[in-house]
């Protein structure tokens, strides 16, 4: 457990059966909205598309953790993110293989951790200027890991 108090028990159960439409049906309806720390950052919506792959309840667990922009600073600085994302299930895998609702993690070069969700040709990214979007791919990192469940 870091220093935010979250901690996460692992996923139990097996995807729901349509998770893949259901990944991208939820990122389709989030496109565009605006960023909300703690409830609509790149951290809550990975928690977000987990619920809906697994039918858990992690986004309501990390709501516990409030998080404004000065703390989530702190947050996503103390691998904060990778941390929780490995304590939920996630491991890191080959580049190519990434399904949807993989994440695309990395740490830039000032140590802040950065998100984006896999939707096969597109990603769902999320910062406090442009809000939740959908961009292609190849504006990733050639640097990123990519960690699935």
């Amino acid at each position: 457990m870091g220093k935010t108090g979250l901690k996460f028990s692992p996923i139990k159960g097996e995807k729901t059966k349509h998770w893949t439409s259901e990944v991208i049906n939820f990122c389709d309806a989030m496109n565009g909205k605006s960023f909300i720390w703690n409830e609509r950052d790149c951290f809550s919506l990975i928690c977000s598309v987990v619920d809906v792959m697994f039918k858990t309840d992690y986004y309501n667990e990390q709501l516990k953790h409030k998080r404004g922009a000065r703390s989530s600073i702190k947050f996503f600085h103390q691998d904060e993110v990778l941390k929780s994302l490995e304590e939920i299930g996630y491991k890191e895998s080959k580049k190519n293989s990434a399904q949807a609702g993989d994440v695309y993690y990395e740490k830039d070069k000032n140590g802040r951790e950065n998100t984006a969700i896999n939707l096969y040709d597109c990603v769902m990214m999320a910062n406090e200027k442009d809000g939740i979007f959908i961009v292609k791919k190849n504006f990733l990192s050639k640097n990123v890991k990519v960690m699935t469940i």
